[in-house]
């Protein structure tokens, strides 16, 4: 019993830091999509004119590469994330609006059970109730 109470415990951190990389992921490309369309825009001049050296062409041709390989990763996990949120928004239909909003910001926006209980100003008690419900729901969604 105690093994499956830790597996358990295992899961629900890993889909909290499963949210939290697929927003960092989803920045870190979009941020980078910048910079290559930046180098994209620096080196386009080198494409018309026959003086600019070689390397210069290949430094736009390496920046839309790259550019074209963030948008596919991008999309990827743009997709991966919306199903993950689909998902847990499927179990999330079973609660009331109030429930929904310590669930998110438990995990959405990664606050402790303290931080949601200051913030909504319900019990610690309440706020732990309302999450290990969820938590539950949530293995029973992944582990029927």
């Amino acid at each position: 019993m105690r093994e499956d109470t830790k597996q358990q415990a295992n899961i629900i951190a890993r889909i909290r830091k499963l949210i939290l990389n697929f927003e960092l992921s989803i920045e870190y490309a979009k941020a980078e999509i910048k910079l290559r369309e930046a180098d994209m825009k620096l080196f386009e001049s080198s494409l018309t004119s026959p003086k600019k050296k070689s390397y210069r062409k290949q430094q736009y041709l390496n920046a839309k590469i790259d550019k074209e390989k963030l948008e596919i990763y991008l999309y990827d996990v743009t997709k991966a994330r919306d199903e993950l949120h689909k998902d847990l928004d499927r179990v999330l239909n079973n609660y009331r609006p109030i429930h929904k909003q310590v669930i998110k910001m438990f995990f959405f926006e990664d606050k402790t059970y303290q931080e949601i209980a200051d913030t909504t100003h319900y019990s610690f008690d309440f706020v732990k109730d309302i999450i290990s419900n969820f938590k539950r729901d949530i293995l029973n969604y992944y582990l029927p």
